[in-house]
């Protein structure tokens, strides 16, 4: 009875005043926007022109609608969520062209879109994440409706079946689950804040749709006091206080979690707290200011800095320390926050500033919005058009605040107009302010006036009184005070961001890892004393302790449920409970226990693949009419017998890069070639090492011919789907095939099933064909990666670690070849800096484990034990955070061993610089010619450990309070450092792609099976990221990438170019810090 009241009590006629519009948008938002477009300023301009230029903003969109909608794969339905927020985000942002334009047509659009969903949809279905959808798309849904409210025919004709379906469907799904009714596991902090917030916005929005007061108030009252993650003290589990100013921040309950996710809970508070504001309801003020200390603390860590905090449990997860996974991850909010804080009630937000001049120039100048940054859910979890409806000058904040009788919490402080609107106070130094004055800093183009501190006025996040302020001096700023503010003031570069295959998280910028090198220092073999640079780590029990305590473990010591699949989904965490595990029970699967060897480390997608791909076996005889417009190359004929077939000719696809053109090839497939032998042949010539009768030392070769290693794997069935997986893969993501990608799915899931075999019985395996399929499983990552799964390879190569638990993995680990069993430790090193995670096999290496390595190998096994070594002292560094004059002495340790490891090479390791007339294959015209293609991939291991070195060295520097002369110079000697071996990797780099293109000349034992174009990625990636990376560097890893993920499919390299963008946005904000400071320009 109490779950049918539940139910009831929405629909109960209750007389309510609400404001229309009154959620996200404004009339006086609508008034400003048009003000400032008919004026022609900017940001508000060019937001218009990217809203106006959409296809989901043009009268001529069609809905999708569907009777149910399932957000992921559910019962044999296929996931058709999509359909609904690109309808939600079309409906949106046609009723803003409405708004702004006042074009009836826009408004008929919108209202046509709304109208088909409102008389189609009948349920939202799933498994607990339809309670997602439900909250995301339910609020944006409320939103686009809302902005239909002055529209007569919208109100007459479609209005009342917008809030039957709200009635029907939102309504009761938002208090079942809020009042955790279902699911059946769901215990009151079961799942994480993202879930109940989206829902409490929901109900937010469906209360104000529907003029429903009880809908409204159990919202507003749920957020202020529930018992779930929806509530703003669960939500912001934790206030502590900042290092070095004791300004109070708020820890987010999703922190430990990773930054994807807490981005997605700030962007839900700025909704929940501007729809609320827009009724007449002060929750941004709520409990001191909540939300915005959860947004100060979020922006402080994205930005790279340092955050306190506390260890978290909800009884399903416990988080000892907060996660760096998708760190920088932006969501199109922070111009509503910005706008409300600091522009509308002169709150101090330093670092809520610092992020949306971070954002802003990742956006490209202006805030985006649904369906303009970027494909997947995640980049449809919020509406945003920030820099059009919330960005204001100083003008409109007058406006603003007598149009209001008062400001809930705060009363308006005077501060000088400037053309940098958000350039405020970023330090917690000045020269001189009375006691009742606080700081606003100086930037380089404006003077801020100091900012009265009357009785009544709200100054957030500071302990630190303005008396005791007036003490420091400019010249000790605190280290932990963000960098200075990008000068808006200038107008930022707009860069064209490709838009498909993303997301969220995302990402989390790391990069790759297959390579095959590893060393230790010649000076430091046979017995020679340990060098200097591993005293700060190595001379301490406790430090070895507190890294094997704090690192991952062997998966062998843990307790892992066998059926449960790798966490991609929200909130998919494994309980452990037994005999059955909550998520098994909830699947209804039967859960196989805990092992030894965790086969869920193997990402399982089985019946998902199996099931998208049931489509595609239905439409076979269709799929062959498409195979023309498959993306093939033949210039390298491994077809199974009787498929063979002519070499085509290509087409070519036009793709916008940094203002450029890049030619993609489509290639054209013959019909008689089946779809298989397509991604096979692909795989051959993107990513198997050819060999070629090259002579001289030109960049230019005769004929090639795949590696001879190629037959073994294509003799197997199993070694064959997996390489077929991957091949099909890249080729669906060239041609934006989708018949392929399924059947690469379909694959794939067949791989992970034999994989899966393995683990359940390691003593029956084959471990050099079980290895091949776990090297393929990551690639298959790699080339399938969204942003919100950068590290997902990773996952397989965990997969790997554990099955060398076993005896047999073990013994054919020690008898691969020097070269393969130097690029397994290389593999693991990289794998630590994109996780910040040190494996049991690099706490385990010595160079004992390469036994009888002949002489030209030997700087391979030095370089693995210096960066082995680096390795655990940066994972020091990262745990334990010590002095930075320590950590910065053990630094040029490490560099003075790298440049003498260089010195001593052999000769048979030289190369030589060659100029080029043309850019193919060059960088600023040059290129290297290498003897041995092994001794060029271990130079790029080289390169890029020397550039995190001094990396290092910059930062640890940066952070010093008191900087000698000495240290300033150190840093400049750093940054020219690190500048030389960008501009070496991309020399490196430019050489191996032609070397892919055009083969080796080697002896073919020593050639391996992979060209090395997924090696590339890790190097590219550090040194288009680096602190002090030339412009021209970070160019040309841009384009590199795009050039890769454009031509070879693997998204992973379009994927990691919005994080290099945000690094090194980030390091130009710390430079202009340290120039305004210390004088180098």
């Amino acid at each position: 009875m109490v779950a049918f009241l539940s139910f009831i009590v929405p629909f109960l006629p209750l007389v309510a005043s609400f404001v229309h519009p009154g959620l996200l948008v404004s009339d006086s938002d609508i008034s400003r926007t048009q003000k400032k477009i008919k004026a022609n300023q900017d940001p508000w301009t060019t937001s218009w022109n990217t809203l106006t230029s959409l296809s989901f903003s043009d009268v001529s969109y069609t809905p999708s609608p569907v009777s149910v909608v399932y957000r992921d794969t559910w019962d044999g339905h296929a996931a058709n969520a999509e359909l609904l927020w690109h309808d939600v985000a079309a409906a949106f942002n046609l009723g803003l062209r409405w708004k702004i334009s006042r074009n009836t047509s826009f408004a008929d659009a919108a209202s046509n879109i709304l109208h088909s969903w409102a008389t189609t949809l009948t349920a939202i279905d799933g498994g607990d994440d339809k309670y997602l959808t439900a909250g995301l798309q339910g609020y944006e849904l409320a939103n686009a409706a809302e902005l239909l409210r002055d529209y007569q025919p919208f109100v007459d004709d479609v209005l009342p079946a917008v809030v039957e379906m709200a009635n029907n469907i939102f309504i009761p799904m938002h208090y079942r689950w809020l009042n955790h009714e279902e699911p059946s596991e769901h215990n009151v902090l079961h799942f994480f804040a993202n879930w109940e917030l989206c829902n409490v916005a929901s109900a937010m929005a469906m209360g104000v749709l529907t003029e429903n007061q009880t809908v409204w108030d159990f919202a507003v009252d749920y957020f202020k006091s529930g018992d779930g993650t929806g509530a703003i003290n669960n939500a912001i589990v934790n206030i502590v206080e900042e290092p070095g100013t004791g300004a109070l921040l708020g820890q987010g309950q999703e922190s430990g979690r990773d930054q994807g996710h807490s981005a997605l809970d700030i962007q839900l508070l700025g909704v929940i707290g501007q729809q609320a504001w827009n009724q007449g309801e002060d929750l941004f003020s709520f409990n001191d200011s909540r939300i915005l200390r959860g947004t100060e603390y979020f922006a402080r860590y994205n930005l790279g800095n340092d955050v306190p905090f506390v260890d978290y449990t909800n009884g399903i997860v416990s988080h000892t320390e907060i996660s760096s996974a998708s760190r920088g991850a932006i969501r199109p909010t922070w111009e509503l926050l910005y706008g409300h804080y600091v522009m509308t009630k002169r709150v101090d937000a330093p670092w809520t500033t610092l992020y949306l001049n971070n954002s802003l120039e990742y956006y490209g100048g202006a805030e985006g919005g649904a369906g303009s940054w970027g494909e997947g859910s995640g980049h449809y979890d919020g509406l945003g058009w920030g820099s059009l409806l919330y960005h204001m000058d100083e003008s409109d904040v007058v406006a603003a605040v007598s149009s209001k009788s008062a400001l809930p919490t705060a009363n308006s402080i005077p501060r000088a107009s400037t053309t940098l609107d958000r350039a405020l106070s970023a330090t917690t130094t000045t020269s001189s302010l009375s006691s009742q004055s606080a700081l606003v800093s100086q930037s380089t183009t404006t003077n801020f006036a100091a900012v009265s501190t009357a009785s009544g006025t709200e100054i957030f996040a500071s302990s630190i009184t303005p008396s005791s302020m007036s003490s420091t001096t400019s010249a000790s700023i605190s280290t932990t005070s963000p960098p200075t503010p990008l000068d808006m003031s200038q107008e930022a570069p707009h860069h064209h961001h490709h838009t498909h295959h993303h997301h969220h998280h995302h990402a989390e910028g790391q990069a790759l890892g297959a390579c095959h090198e590893r060393s230790m220092p010649s000076i430091y073999q046979s017995g020679a004393s340990k060098p200097p640079a591993y005293r700060l780590i190595s001379d301490s029990h406790e430090s070895f302790a507190y890294l094997e305590s704090n690192m991952t473990h062997p998966a062998s010591t843990r307790r892992l449920c066998l059926s449960t699949v790798v966490p991609v989904k929200l909130a998919a965490v494994c309980d452990r409970l037994e005999p059955v595990c909550s998520q098994c029970r909830r699947a209804g699967k039967a859960c196989g226990g805990y092992r030894d060897v965790p086969s869920f480390m193997f990402r399982d997608e089985n019946d998902k693949a199996a099931r998208r791909s049931a489509e595609a076996k239905a439409k076979t005889e269709a799929r062959r009419k498409l195979e023309d417009s498959a993306a093939l190359e033949s210039d390298i004929d491994i077809s199974t017998p009787g498929s063979g077939a002519d070499r085509s000719p290509s087409n070519t696809l036009v793709r916008r890069s940094r203002g450029q053109l890049i030619l993609t090839p489509r290639i054209i497939a013959p019909l008689s070639i089946p779809l298989e032998d397509q991604g096979l042949r692909f795989f051959v010539n993107r990513f198997v090492t050819r060999m070629a009768n090259r002579t001289g030392r030109s960049l230019h070769a005769g004929t090639v011919q795949p590696c001879p290693h190629l037959g073994a794997v294509a003799r197997d069935q199993s070694s064959r789907d997996a390489v077929v997986s991957v091949g099909l893969a890249a080729l669906s993501n060239v041609n934006n095939d989708r018949e392929l990608r399924i059947l690469s799915r379909e694959k794939h899931a067949m791989v992970i099933k034999t994989v899966q075999e393995v683990v359940e019985n390691p003593a029956q395996a084959n471990p050099d064909r079980t290895f091949h399929l776990i090297v393929m499983l990551s690639l298959y990552e790699m080339v399938s990666c969204t942003p919100s799964q950068l590290d997902s390879w990773i996952v397989h190569m965990d997969g790997a670690a554990a099955l060398l638990k076993q005896s047999t993995f073990r013994l054919s680990l020690k008898n691969l070849n020097h070269r393969a069993h130097l690029q397994f430790y290389f593999v693991s090193i990289v794998r630590y800096f994109s996780k910040k995670v040190v494996s049991p096999d690099i706490l385990n290496w010595s160079p004992d484990l390469v036994p009888s390595a002949p002489p030209e190998i030997l700087p391979g096994v030095d370089l693995v034990d210096i960066l082995v070594r680096f390795t655990k002292f940066d994972a020091y560094v990262h745990h334990r955070k010590p002095d930075a004059r320590a950590v910065v002495d053990s630094a040029l340790l490490f560099e003075d061993e790298l440049r003498e490891w260089e010195t001593h090479l052999p000769v048979d390791w030289s190369f030589t610089v060659e100029e080029s007339n043309t850019c193919e294959y060059t960088f600023r015209g040059q290129y290297h010619v290498y003897k041995d293609m092994w001794v060029a991939r271990i130079f790029n291991h080289y390169r890029w450990a020397r550039l995190l070195v001094n990396e290092t060295i910059v930062s640890q520097i940066s952070k010093m309070t008191r900087p000698t002369a000495n240290d300033v110079i150190q840093r400049q000697k750093a940054l020219h450092t690190i500048a030389c071996m960008g501009i070496e990797i991309c020399a490196g780099a430019a050489s191996q792609e032609a070397i892919f293109a055009q083969g080796v000349t080697e002896d073919p034992s020593h050639i391996p099976l992979l060209n090395g174009t997924f090696m590339l990625l890790f190097p590219l990636g550090v040194a288009g990221g680096a602190a002090g990376t030339p412009d021209e560097v970070h160019d040309w890893v841009v384009e590199a990438l795009e050039r890769i993920g454009c031509t070879v499919g693997i998204r992973r390299a379009l994927q990691m170019i919005p994080q290099l963008k945000k690094s090194v946005g980030k390091w130009k904000l710390e430079q202009r810090l340290w120039n305004s400071i210390y004088g180098y320009k």
